[in-house]
């Protein structure tokens, strides 16, 4: 996923540049969808579920469509 967005050439390494609905990855093993204002839901581990965290750095991200 994360070669393909970087192929798409929507490869984004810049909080600045994330849109709503964006994915993120903050390290190359998890992705989440960007919600705005520095959040993102994700799953946080099986004991969390599926939570909305602060995205405080991310490897990079962009829409995929």
């Amino acid at each position: 996923m994360i070669s393909s967005l970087q192929a798409s050439g929507d490869w984004k390494t810049s909080m600045d540049e994330l849109a709503v609905g964006d994915l993120v990855f903050p390290h190359s093993g998890h992705v989440g969808i960007y919600l705005g204002n520095g959040t993102y839901l994700h799953a946080a581990n099986p004991g969390s579920g599926v939570i909305i965290g602060q995205l405080y750095s991310f490897y990079g991200g962009g829409s995929y469509y």
